[in-house]
């Protein structure tokens, strides 16, 4: 664009509408519920990119929303995850108050997933808890920068020159009484006052914006159409998930459910001697992660029932089959699924076998609880309240 050239405002909606082709790339594209939810992702998406481009500079930088139970395009339901831009040369100071949550992880990384035809992947990661030095209150200090600043000797971290983005991971695993932590991070390298943008810097954002509206998708359906040209249906198997950002130190597993009316998925699993966080979420046909504060789509390590023999069994239904770990499909008959060992002491592959739902006691142990209906929708509640109390900003 010539300097001095404005775009229009049909130019951005045109950059948006590439994303009509992505109709005919879904599963079933006939189906008119599937293509509601892809247009549905697209705002979502439109919503995401928003905070992405327009909420932070590498000069000023914000965590932002990135995803969440309403930015919900493949987000592990245990975390709220913010980011912001940052500029590798930079050196930048993340301080705040750490919080009780199970975990709380910096990726470092360049050209996130969406922004780019080829994401860049990680440059670092830090977990907090193993890095850092925490004050009585939990308060903390660090810097950030690709070498140590002279004459500095407090608490850094190296952040690679090729970075060009935060994600914060912050996970609970008690939802109801875990405190999210309190964040901030600055540039120091540059001035604090932040300068209007010119109008080439908001049109080239916004078209960005435009762009990734289509992209994310396409990434992302591209990616799970993966599990489908596998095989990987109705069965498991590891996967790393680390040229997209995933965790490093994190084993996932991952597969397709697939059922008829009146039929079940049993997922059965050893659980590791050392487990400190694990979890299984159920994800649509175009890999939104499910409603998961008013259903119970997903179950992590504190939230799931053992039986007696140490195991984890869940059921993959549509209806309620009164078992403590029901997987609510919310109504489909096919999505996929994502699991996660982290930091485990080994890393089980889960089983699933098909049975009628009218026959899942059968095949669960005899001790297995019964849920009512008037339980389960007390535990519906407390798991909304709960989640609702979560800190997303």
């Amino acid at each position: 664009m010539e300097s001095g050239m404005t775009q229009t405002l049909q130019s951005y909606l045109d950059a948006i509408g590439k994303g009509a082709a992505l109709e005919g790339t879904t599963w079933n594209p006939g189906d008119a519920q599937l293509r509601a939810d892809l247009h549905d992702q697209f705002f979502m998406n439109i919503v995401q990119g928003y905070f992405l481009y327009q909420g932070a500079t590498a000069d000023h930088p914000d965590f932002t929303p990135n995803y969440n139970n309403v930015l919900r395009l493949q987000p592990n339901p245990d975390d709220t995850y913010v980011r912001t831009e940052v500029d590798g040369s930079g050196v930048y100071r993340l301080s705040g108050e750490r919080g009780t949550i199970r975990l709380l992880t910096v990726t470092l990384g360049r050209d996130v997933i969406g922004t780019t035809e080829t994401p860049g992947g990680q440059t670092a990661e830090y977990d907090l808890d193993e890095c850092l030095t925490f004050a009585e209150d939990g308060t903390f200090e660090c810097l950030f920068s690709a070498e140590r600043p002279e004459g500095y000797d407090g608490q850094w971290l190296c952040m690679p020159a090729e970075t060009n983005g935060f994600l914060i991971r912050r996970r609970a695993y008690d939802w109801q009484n875990e405190r999210d932590p309190r964040l901030a991070i600055e540039r120091l390298d540059v001035s604090p006052l932040k300068p209007r943008p010119s109008a080439e810097q908001v049109e080239s954002r916004l078209m960005g914006l435009a762009e990734y509206a289509e992209r994310h998708s396409r990434q992302w359906l591209r990616y799970q159409d993966q599990i489908r040209d596998r095989g990987i249906v109705n069965r498991i198997e590891h996967h790393g998930f680390s040229e997209l950002g995933g965790i490093r130190v994190q084993q996932y597993w991952w597969g397709m459910f697939q059922i008829e009316p009146g039929e079940a998925l049993i997922l059965e699993t050893e659980i590791p001697d050392t487990a400190p966080y694990w979890n299984i979420q159920l994800n649509d046909e175009i890999w939104n992660t499910l409603e998961y504060v008013w259903r119970q789509s997903h179950l992590n390590g504190h939230q799931a029932h053992l039986d007696s023999d140490g195991k984890f069994r869940a059921v993959i239904s549509v209806d309620d089959p009164g078992v403590p770990n029901w997987l609510d499909t919310v109504g489909r008959l096919q999505g996929t699924m994502v699991g996660r060992w982290y930091k485990c002491s080994s890393h089980p592959v889960p089983t699933l076998k098909k049975v009628k739902l009218a026959e899942v006691r059968d095949h669960l142990p005899s001790d297995t609880p019964v849920i009512d209906a008037q339980e389960r929708d007390a535990r519906i509640r407390a798991r909304a309240r709960s989640l609702q109390m979560r800190t997303k900003w």
